[in-house]
């Protein structure tokens, strides 16, 4: 997903396994960083049950919405949007 550089994007799970985890975008793309260096552009929020569902089978991102009407995206709708497309390998 193209953004300018210093583009922040957080994800919180909330619940008993929860975080928050945030990527920020740079010159060389999109990396992991453990703070935020600034508030995030786009907040996507659900709980850790929702987000095992999600990350375990890909969907594409609208039809994630419509399965999991709970996730709240705040900020740019269409940034945080992308997040809802992602999938996770568990071992």
């Amino acid at each position: 997903m193209p953004a300018d550089p210093g583009t922040v994007v957080t994800v919180v799970v909330a619940g008993e396994a929860g975080g928050a985890w945030h990527v920020e975008c740079s010159d060389t793309g999109w990396r992991q960083v453990s703070v935020a260096p600034r508030p995030a552009t786009s907040t996507v929020t659900l709980d850790a049950d929702t987000c095992w569902r999600l990350v375990t089978k890909r969907r594409p991102p609208g039809v994630a919405h419509q399965l999991f009407p709970d996730i709240r995206i705040d900020g740019d709708a269409a940034l945080g949007g992308h997040v809802l497309g992602m999938v996770a390998m568990m071992a």
